[in-house]
């Protein structure tokens, strides 16, 4: 039977899939980006916004949250809701502008010039007239942009100064409006109004040091307050002609501002925990504390009646109030100590974690995490590992930390001090009798199961990673001695210690020889991975272009994972031939990984950060082999034709994103259907390719589909066998 084009593309665009996120948070609970913006449109239901597209809801004025699919990786600053409460807007980092006309199940990407950094979304009156405030970040000019048809088209206004624009409100109506921030030129704080609907904006307060970043007009648009930096607190009771310092006693930065039923009780938070309430319209206020030490800054307040609100802030900081903001519980769940090494000995349901004076363990899958017991709350405890089993484990640390479980973690009992020398790695190859542990300046050797250690002869420099491959003799240490890396080999046990030709520019963070003596593994401080096939002698290297920390080859020398980032971004990167190349994989986490683990085969795995956090995978991290050709921005979504074609069993196929969102390429037959998903992920702007590998495929005709966005596009290649 003979199929026209049209009908096998009537079928194809009638099998789209909406991918979810590949890695689900466990720890810190419901997620842990930092969250920038909140809002209630009732006394119920509630938005929060954040890095990396975060976007979570509430039903219950904050009790609970559920995470939401945004589809963008970029940081999202604000979100308001219209007065229909199923239609919102949230914006942020980009020029990423997202709307929801369904109270969040899906978001639609309406978003401008990547250039464009909105820090702030109103909607005062209905869903068609909107304002968006922020800078260029080309310019460093401050922005402001108007709809006036619910986000299908925007233009600019005239904010007729250089400004940081950080915050936009408009109280009662859409026409009489104000906006906060900081003067570039100046290096002054900036408050400006409009009365006609954004044409032109007066510049009120002219003089004042520092930068504001919020507006909250309570009831009308005559009696308002501002907050920001040094300390600022600012009320005008006549529409800002003018604003009267209200001092706060303080050199702390608020961020957000917010009165919750009239203007004379309300709430200032900002950094390092630090909140202060006024109950008589700002002539007194009152400086307080989060009792919680990890709340360190909180971004955004938002109340939902007169009594409950939610703070939000650094690292998923969730705080509830029941009494008008007098005192704050956190609601969110877990530790948010900084995590240095993950293990799953045996299988993907038993493991542990450690960090900075923590040790904690699942049964689960991770879908319950609980503290172990090590006497060293004050340790920063480097790796952790159980050799052979979930019930003998070992886990060093900071000041000479041993420390030895037999009982699965129930019991860790400290084996002996090195003091002054930080212990960071230990490897048990063979059996669980002989262990070596690596260190500054030392390195360490156990014949009895850890009762006892014996200090090598050491290279004199600080040794971060050992690993002893198939025996007790061969292995290897690597390092730092003062910028330079170095990687140095036994042949012995450890009674000697030779320095491998190759001097790296970097120090090495980590070194891996999973299977052999032969094939390893090493990661630069400064993002090159180095592969060895003659034990050391020579290491090429690939430069992956992110600081890597940690490196993890599950079951053979093939595919493995490498784990680094810095903060506002983390990175995930997998080799599926032995380190030749490596392809980024997704992560929705906004700071550095330190450790990965992938234990019992390619599809569970784990990672962990430095701010507490744990996610998890069930299919191998998401789909891989999209190499950046060029973070250029095009102008116009394209894809091209493969190459070669026909072609037997490898092509390349490119395609280009003016801007970010959901990305899917799939292979369909000549009937229409679907055999193979290449790519279904969020993608950032940016040229791309690919190689698919059609060695699946019997010799034919097929058709490849890309949907990103509202664009569609579908190519035909030739197998050829």
């Amino acid at each position: 039977m003979k199929m026209g084009l049209l009908a096998i593309l009537v079928m194809i665009s009638a099998s789209s899939i909406i991918a979810q996120s590949s890695w689900q948070w466990q720890n810190p609970l419901p997620q842990g980006n930092n969250l920038n913006s909140v809002t209630f449109i009732n006394t119920s239901t509630g938005y929060s916004v954040g890095d990396v597209g975060m976007i979570m809801k509430t039903t219950d004025a904050g009790q609970n949250w559920s995470i939401q699919k945004s589809n963008t990786y970029y940081r999202l600053s604000s979100v308001d809701f219209t007065d229909q409460q199923n239609i919102g807007y949230a914006v942020g980092s980009n020029g990423v502008i997202l709307k929801t006309i369904d109270g969040g199940l899906t978001w639609i990407d309406k978003s401008l010039s990547t250039d464009e950094y909105f820090y702030s979304v109103d909607f005062p009156e209905g869903d068609q007239v909107g304002y968006l405030a922020g800078n260029n970040t080309a310019s460093s000019q401050g922005i402001l942009y108007k709809t006036t048809n619910g986000a299908e088209t925007w233009f600019p206004l005239n904010a007729g100064t250089n400004s940081f624009i950080q915050d936009i409100e408009f109280p009662e109506n859409a026409v009489t409006g104000y906006v906060c921030g900081r003067d570039y030129g100046a290096d002054t704080s900036i408050i400006m109004k409009t009365t006609n609907g954004g044409v032109s904006w007066e510049r009120q307060n002219m003089n004042a040091l520092g930068m504001y970043y919020s507006l909250c007009f309570p009831q009308n648009s005559q009696v308002g307050y501002v907050a920001g930096y040094p300390g600022k607190l600012l009320k005008t009771t006549n529409g800002g002609i003018n604003w009267v310092s209200q001092l706060s006693g303080s050199n702390a930065q608020f961020y957000s501002v917010e009165f919750p039923e009239n203007d004379q009780i309300g709430v200032a938070v900002g950094t390092f925990g630090y909140y202060m309430r006024t109950t008589n319209g700002g002539i007194n206020w009152t400086g307080y504390s989060v009792p919680d030490p990890n709340n360190n800054f909180m971004y955004s307040v938002s109340f939902s009646n007169a009594n409950s609100g939610i703070a939000v802030g650094m690292i998923g900081a969730l705080l509830m109030t029941t009494d008008s903001g007098l005192s704050w519980n956190s609601i969110r769940k877990g530790l948010t100590k900084w995590t240095e090494s993950v293990c799953f000995p045996v299988n993907s349901q038993t493991g542990y974690v450690c960090g900075s004076g923590m040790i904690m363990k699942t049964t689960n899958g991770g879908a319950e995490w609980l503290p172990q017991s090590a006497d060293g709350n004050t340790v920063m405890f480097r790796e952790i590992l159980f050799p052979f089993d979930n019930e003998t484990g070992f886990v060093v640390g900071s000041s000479g930390r041993i420390f030895k479980t037999i009982d699965g973690g129930q019991n860790w009992v400290r084996q002996i001090v090195f003091l002054g020398a930080d212990l960071t790695d230990i490897d048990f190859p063979v059996n669980a009798n002989t262990g070596y542990i690596s260190g500054d300046r030392v390195i360490l050797k156990t014949t009895n199961g850890g009762d006892n250690w014996e200090q090598l002869s050491s290279p004199a420099i600080s040794l971060n990673a050992v690993s002893f491959p198939s025996d007790n003799e061969t292995g290897y240490v690597a390092g730092e001695s003062g910028s330079s890396g170095r990687i140095y080999k036994t042949t012995n046990g450890g009674a000697n210690w030779i320095q491998q030709n190759t001097e790296f520019v970097t120090g090495l963070v980590d070194v891996s020889f999973p299977i052999d003596v032969q094939n390893g593994y090493a990661v630069e401080w400064a993002g090159k991975i180095l592969r060895t096939t003659n034990g050391g002698t020579n290491w090429s290297s690939y430069q992956s272009g992110v600081n890597t920390y940690g490196i993890c080859f599950p079951n053979n020398n093939q595919t493995g994972y490498a784990a680094g980032g810095s903060y506002g971004a983390s990175y995930l990167l997998k080799t599926t031939n032995a380190g030749i190349s490596w392809n980024k994989m997704n992560t929705p986490y906004n700071n550095q990984l330190t450790s990965v683990c992938f234990p019992s085969n390619y599809d569970t795995g784990y990672i962990v950060g430095v701010t507490g956090s744990f996610l998890k995978t069930v299919d191998g991290g998401g789909f891989v082999g999209v190499n950046v050709i060029s973070e250029n921005i095009p102008d116009q979504y394209f894809l091209h034709q493969n190459y070669p074609n026909p072609f037997n069993p490898v092509t390349t196929i490119n395609f280009d994103l003016p801007k970010s969102g959901l990305v899917s390429i799939k292979v369909f037959d000549i009937l229409g259907r679907q055999i193979n998903t290449i790519v279904d992920e969020v993608m950032s702007a940016g040229n791309y390719k690919l190689d698919f590998n059609a060695s699946d495929l019997a010799s034919g005709s097929y058709f490849y589909k890309m949907t990103a966005g509202e664009f569609v596009a579908v190519k035909k290649f030739v197998v050829l066998k």
